[in-house]
């Protein structure tokens, strides 16, 4: 089968002006939400205490890791404000920018505009989302939005930009460089290579500049392994938790993609390899799934595209599950014990999830076959170019 790849240029289903209006003021109007209906916490945790204190006295005034993630208390450091208010600031703006990209990144796989604002609402009431609003104190938003980023340029093969987002995520917070590799798999793959490199020097020449002195803490953390597989139940749940009944719409919706299938799939398997590798070497389990934001929304837009083509009262039924969401987010902000508010508005969803993927089974099968063999073609496409460069290469010695 020949798969004809996305180059990211089409013009079809491009956003015009108003569309594109019409969703920032969407993103703006969920942040204010956010903002109006999520107090942030009074007490800072150890976290949010080195970045203030980063962003009050210098990079060089917190041990590492926090000091090599300069970029937002250097900013913070900027602005007219005291420290916790520009953190406060700069979150906000950026989570702005993290729900505007999501409905971006879904447009640009293909889908309907009812379809990009479902995925940008489950992605809001998320207990991961919602947790940058409880504790807008940290890097994490603004690692977020550069993650958001990464994706939509790597969907559209824009290798510079996709360099640069990097470095600002870098500078932010190093998780993102999971994510750097993603443009190794594509057909430019050379640009590629330069495109990952500067990123890749940033990492290291910021631990060289700002100093090394890590290795008292990787002992630490890689103490917690054992604590997780003491406890495995507990990690088991604390993963779960995250996106809770969004991690099913994740896997039917990226076998759903309309179009870009093979770049969300490369984007999906090396966030989801970094958060699981990340993820056992910290307690704060959640946050390290964070990074899956964009597939998640991606993933949700398509299961409601699906069954919004086969009929709007049946995607109408996925609120069940962003109901299901914010329950648990409200659980997990306000640290109750009551879950029957969480079992009442689970079952529901659990309910139609089922229903959702009995709807969507022939797509998805299809889909999943489309995947096969979009990594088929990418492996026979990279072992013919380097069977032809090595071929060359002896023709060049046999010459000489």
């Amino acid at each position: 089968m020949n798969i004809e790849r996305d180059t990211g240029r089409q013009t079809e289903n491009r956003l015009t002006p108003e569309g594109t209006l019409l969703l920032l003021s969407i993103a703006i109007l969920f942040d204010l939400l956010g903002f109006w209906t999520v107090p942030p916490r009074i007490n800072y945790s150890s976290n949010s205490a080195f970045y203030i204190e980063m962003a009050q006295h210098g990079t060089r005034s917190v041990r590492p890791p926090f000091r090599y993630r300069a970029l937002v208390p250097f900013v913070a450091r900027q602005l007219p404000l005291p420290a916790d208010q520009a953190f406060v600031a700069i979150s906000n703006v950026s989570l702005i920018g993290c729900v505007f990209v999501a409905m971006l990144i879904s447009k640009r796989v293909g889908l309907s505009i009812p379809a990009c604002i479902f995925g940008a609402t489950a992605l809001f009431f998320s207990r991961a989302f919602i947790y940058n609003y409880v504790n807008p104190y940290m890097t994490d938003a603004v690692a977020l939005l550069a993650i958001f980023a990464m994706v939509y340029v790597y969907l559209g093969a824009q290798e510079i930009a996709f360099g640069t987002a990097a470095v600002i995520g870098i500078l932010a917070h190093e998780i993102t460089v999971f994510l750097v590799p993603a443009v190794l798999f594509s057909r430019r793959w050379r640009r590629g290579v330069a495109a990952s490199i500067i990123p890749t020097l940033v990492l290291l020449l910021t631990r060289f500049w700002l100093g090394t002195g890590y290795a008292g803490s990787l002992k630490k953390e890689f103490l917690l392994v054992s604590v997780h597989i003491s406890h495995p139940l507990d990690w088991v749940r604390a993963v779960a938790l995250t996106w809770y009944m969004l991690w099913p719409l994740i896997v039917l919706g990226i076998a759903m993609l309309p179009r870009k299938r093979f770049p969300l799939l490369v984007c999906t398997g090396l966030l989801t390899g970094g958060a699981v590798l990340l993820s056992l070497f910290v307690l704060d389990t959640e946050r390290t799934y964070s990074i899956l934001a964009p597939v998640v929304a991606v993933g949700a837009a398509t299961v409601f595209e699906g069954l919004w083509k086969q009929a709007g009262t049946k995607a109408i039924g996925l609120f069940t599950v962003v109901l299901a969401d914010l329950a648990s987010a409200e659980a997990y902000r306000t640290g109750t014990r009551d879950l029957r508010v969480l079992a009442l508005f689970s079952a529901p969803a659990i309910i139609y999830l089922v229903y959702a993927f009995g709807a969507c089974y022939t797509q998805a099968r299809e889909g999943r076959r489309i995947h096969a063999a979009e990594v088929r073609q990418f492996v026979d496409e990279v072992a013919a170019e380097l069977g032809a460069t090595s071929h060359g290469t002896g023709n060049r010695r046999v010459a000489l």
